[in-house]
């Protein structure tokens, strides 16, 4: 085939820090040329200098420039076992000098030298010492893709998460090299640093107050006390109502109030009016809540109201936990406002008292869930799923909203957590006493719940996406395999 030019590709494998340079020389034949340098995964080298390309003679077999006849066995390199991935194509072509029939190992070395001179096939893979390790996503594949990278004010990456940039892509593109000789990235989009843990005290400081609300018109109107923290800044700031438990409290939550309110979210928790005694409908509770979000909306922006012209009324998530979860979904059932909800153990008992109106102490799983099409965390437990005391029956609790929910939504189990596990104060009295107890530490369950919680607002609410890597990504990964929780997401959340 003299003069055939390039013929097909054949690929030889070849690995980091390997240096050869004479044991190829035999293996070139008259048709063997070094072709065009073709930069190798970054995942398995780095380099200071250009590989290159070489090729098969076209023959079936590489040409190794020996006698086949002879009884000489022909030199074989010592290499290691080598991984697919490092491939390097080949190539031929007439450009080179001959090298002989065949070698006589006997020969002069000076004539080996010459001839070496004349063809230098060297593979030399340097790998600078002070260059970072850099992520297996760096490495080019085959065929090169080419992308663009912006890494100018981060040069020493420990990780890159690098994205193709299709726009850029262009038919019959080269790429260049991933990395320079300093090790510095210059291409490729740059993992941004990972956000703070939500699980922490956020930078602001908060203000606690209490203002009545008044539910009606006239002097003789009911009121509702609503609690409010509110961060120490002029805002806006997204808001949160939190809705307490049956028989419960907003003082039962004030760790939660004090959290994301340091976070930057203006948090209003109301002192819902039921009890065994003068219970409430459901439907009464869903109305002073959306009542609360009347009120909102009417002096979130005025700076002479109690909520000081802080409160961004386009961003407002309501939560709460147990009987206040529910009443939270319930709402969101049939108000648009609530752009995201995040509840605690939420129970979707629907027994209406004797003498009452069914109607008014609705289902919301599976019934009303189709209606629900805002992101949810569903954050909850299964201790209290069954017995005599069964506080949060499995039938009626936070995974049959998940199991139901049409819009994007996360279901959290803390494994081992009780229904009063989520309360500041587990060992309240008499209501506390009625669930059976869990096997958790109650004070860091109630830590996880923050930071889920606070994670899931900064994402849904502040659209900071790095905050989903707490809820369904590598953060959550790490608490699942440390056996912390169980959970899952779906509806592309």
């Amino acid at each position: 085939m003299e003069g055939a030019g390039v013929t097909p590709f054949r690929r030889v494998a070849v690995t980091a820090t390997l240096s050869l340079s004479l044991l190829f020389l035999s293996a070139c034949s008259e048709e063997t040329r070094i072709g065009p340098a073709v930069k190798p995964p970054e995942d398995i080298v780095k380099d200071t200098g250009q590989p290159f390309i070489i090729a098969d003679t076209g023959r079936g077999e590489p040409d190794l420039g020996f006698d086949q006849s002879a009884d000489l066995e022909p030199p074989q390199p010592d290499l290691p076992d080598l991984p697919d991935m490092a491939l390097f194509e080949l190539e031929t072509t007439d450009d080179l000098p001959s090298p002989p029939e065949t070698l006589d190992l006997a020969a002069d070395t000076a004539e080996t030298e010459d001839l070496l001179d004349e063809v230098e096939v060297k593979i030399e893979v340097e790998v600078a010492e002070d260059v970072p390790e850099v992520c297996d996503e760096l490495a080019l594949t085959k065929p090169p893709t080419c992308v663009e990278w912006k890494c100018d004010l981060n040069p020493f990456p420990q990780c890159w998460t690098c994205q193709l940039i299709p726009d850029l892509q262009q038919e019959g593109d080269e790429c260049l090299t991933a990395l320079n000789e300093s090790g510095n990235c210059n291409a490729g989009i740059c993992e941004p640093p990972p956000p703070p843990n939500p699980g922490d005290a956020g930078p602001y400081e908060y203000a606690k107050s209490v203002y009545q609300l008044k539910l009606g018109p006239g002097i003789f109107a009911p009121k509702l006390t609503l609690v409010l923290y509110l961060p120490d800044d002029e805002g806006p700031f997204p808001v949160v109502v939190f809705n307490h438990g049956f028989q419960l409290a907003p003082a039962h939550y004030a760790s939660y109030g004090e959290h994301l309110a340091s976070w930057g979210f203006v948090v209003i928790m109301p002192n819902m009016p039921s009890n065994l005694l003068l219970p409430k409908s459901h439907e009464e509770l869903k109305d002073n809540l959306v009542k609360v979000l009347d009120w909102i909306e009417e002096t979130g922006g005025n700076p002479e109201t109690a909520l000081e012209g802080k409160a961004d009324t386009d961003k407002i998530g309501v939560g709460g936990h147990s009987l206040g979860g529910k009443i939270s979904l319930l709402a969101c059932t049939e108000d648009p406002r609530p752009k995201a909800s995040f509840v605690v153990d939420p129970v979707d008992s629907a027994a209406a008292p004797l003498f009452s109106n069914p109607d008014d102490w609705p289902s919301v799983t599976p019934e009303l869930m189709p209606q629900i099409d805002i992101p949810l965390g569903l954050l909850g437990e299964t201790v209290s799923g069954s017995g005599d005391n069964a506080c949060a029956p499995e039938d009626e609790n936070f995974y049959q909203y998940y199991l139901y929910a049409n819009s994007p939504a996360v279901q959290i189990n803390v494994l081992g957590a009780s229904h009063m596990s989520f309360i500041d104060n587990p060992d309240c009295g008499y209501v506390c006493s009625v669930c059976p107890k869990g096997t958790d530490d109650p004070e860091f369950t109630r830590y996880l719940t923050r930071k889920y919680m606070t994670a899931f607002y900064n994402y849904q609410l502040l659209e900071l996406d790095e905050f989903k890597l707490y809820l369904a990504g590598a953060h959550m990964w790490d608490d699942m395999l440390d056996a912390l929780v169980d959970s899952d997401s779906k509806n592309d959340f």
